[in-house]
């Protein structure tokens, strides 16, 4: 398996915990919550591309678990926010490693940049700093 397909299953496993997190964190997300539906449909924007590029590759891409461990309670809408914002340094992280493996991979390059603004850009909206550098800032 090559690194850029390797980078894009890690991406994908990442696009699915988002969904699921958005699931759960939208109902406790106070004046928050109408981010929460775009924000899982657009990691589902993500996730479907990924899919279409790895199976465009006779690749299997990783399908989603049953559920997710949370890292705390998200009752409240500020741990709601919290969780959101750390869904997307997640998904920025996991975006950045796709495109330094996406050498030669236009269309999954093209996808990763976008995956990888978007987290970002969700990641302000959701309260967070805007990073110069999202993805890998530590």
């Amino acid at each position: 398996m090559s690194s850029a397909v390797d980078a894009a299953q890690r991406a994908l496993a990442a696009e699915h915990a988002a969904r699921w997190a958005y699931g759960v964190l939208t109902p406790h997300a106070g004046d928050r919550a109408p981010l929460g539906v775009p924000s899982l449909l657009a990691h589902q924007d993500h996730r479907d591309a990924l899919v279409d590029w790895l199976r465009g590759r006779n690749e299997v891409p990783v399908g989603a678990r049953p559920g997710y461990a949370l890292p705390f309670d998200v009752g409240t809408p500020a741990a709601a926010a919290t969780l959101a914002r750390r869904v997307e340094d997640g998904c920025a992280r996991q975006w950045v490693q796709v495109i330094q493996a996406a050498v030669g991979e236009r269309s999954l390059l093209r996808v990763a940049q976008i995956g990888l603004a978007d987290s970002a850009g969700r990641r302000v909206r959701w309260g967070g700093v805007p990073d110069a550098l999202p993805g890998i800032s530590p």
